[in-house]
């Protein structure tokens, strides 16, 4: 009976860690890109 909280609270913070991931990687990808298209417009102009 102890163990369900603990397990579903395990569950619930890896979750919210996943969700937190998925939520920080596009955001990043679009820095990089937005970083990438900054770097080129210099080069090339």
């Amino acid at each position: 009976m102890y163990l369900i909280p603990i397990i579903l609270c395990v569950i619930g913070f890896k979750a919210e860690k996943l969700i937190a991931t998925m939520v920080i990687i596009p955001n990043f990808l679009g820095i990089l890109y937005r970083l990438y298209a900054y770097i080129v417009h210099i080069i090339f102009m």
